[in-house]
């Protein structure tokens, strides 16, 4: 029980990350409605995503189905060119797939276990991965940001402490485990 809440958390947290990359990249047609457009994509992600999850194992199917729909917001929503927004979808998407299965591998060959393992894995392993592949997936969207270029983006003070509070928890969450393995 405790496990699916924090694979729910993560959910959120990565949908956050979706929904914040987005309008700040593309920027709602109208600036008053930047609050509702991060509430749309939040809102159908993890909708879509919850409904996914009961339905089908595979995540290749709900990917196509996830940069789809993001596409459709976007080009609804969303200022930018045809190109943006479906750079948009596909990076988000991509990002987080690449991420998740690095951070998996890499952990993986840490422990000892496979990719398909370390899925299933319920236990430290599996929440240190959770954190590191959403701070790796929101650092990934900042720096699109910066690269970017026609906005200057600087991390806020906010975002400085949510990026130090998430390497100080993976930090102590990678010594848990590294105890628990010895």
């Amino acid at each position: 029980m405790i496990w699916n809440i924090f694979e729910y958390l993560a959910t959120f947290v990565e949908y956050a990350i979706y929904a914040d990359f987005m309008v700040r990249f593309l920027t709602p047609k109208k600036k008053e409605n930047n609050i509702f457009c991060y509430l749309v994509i939040f809102i159908i992600n993890i909708a879509l995503t919850l409904m996914f999850n009961h339905f089908m194992n595979y995540e290749g199917v709900f990917g196509i189905v996830r940069i789809s729909i993001n596409f459709v917001i976007s080009l609804f929503l969303l200022k930018g060119t045809v190109f943006e927004k479906l750079f948009v979808s596909f990076i988000l998407d991509i990002s987080a797939l690449m991420i998740s299965f690095l951070s998996l591998e890499t952990l993986g060959i840490l422990t000892d276990r496979t990719v398909e393992e370390m899925i299933e894995f319920r236990g430290l392993i599996r929440l240190l991965n959770l954190f590191i592949t959403k701070a790796l997936l929101f650092t990934v969207t900042r720096l699109l940001l910066r690269i970017k270029g026609n906005k200057r983006y600087c991390f806020s003070l906010s975002e400085w402490i949510t990026i130090g509070i998430i390497f100080v928890l993976t930090m102590f969450i990678g010594l848990g485990i590294f105890r628990v393995d010895l």
